[in-house]
């Protein structure tokens, strides 16, 4: 049986060590696929409730462009989550932000809250 540890990093690198001996694994690619959401079909999406970090890209009323973790643009429809009040305002171009909604069948996420993120990566929760 073989055993993995998985040594940290700060970087977009990250090693791998097994008995065949380290193994240069990018980082950015393991938490791709931890983000489960962000990756699967969006038929398997819609009407689930999920919470994802990224950067916002751009603003036009209360339509959204998050960069995810993963690289992927994310069109962001927060009618309700202005509606309800329920936005960290402002929100700044660049700095990062956290949506939870629910998808609709058009791959939109319909956010019901947006708030501003740590600046900080590692900082950010799981994708769900």
């Amino acid at each position: 049986m073989k055993r993995h540890i998985i040594a940290a990093a700060s970087g977009a690198l990250a090693v791998v060590l097994s008995a065949a001996g380290a193994v240069p694994v990018n980082a950015q690619a393991m938490q791709a696929r931890q983000v489960r959401s962000a990756a699967a079909p969006v038929s398997s999406l819609a009407g689930k409730p999920h919470r994802l970090f990224g950067t916002l890209l751009r603003t036009s009323g209360t339509q959204l462009v998050i960069r995810l973790r993963s690289g992927r643009d994310l069109n962001v429809d927060a009618t309700e989550a202005f509606a309800l009040k329920r936005v960290s305002e402002p929100l700044f171009r660049g700095k990062a932000t956290v949506v939870t909604g629910r998808y609709g069948t058009d791959g939109t996420l319909h956010a019901n809250v947006v708030s501003r993120g740590s600046h900080n990566m590692s900082n950010w929760g799981s994708d769900s």
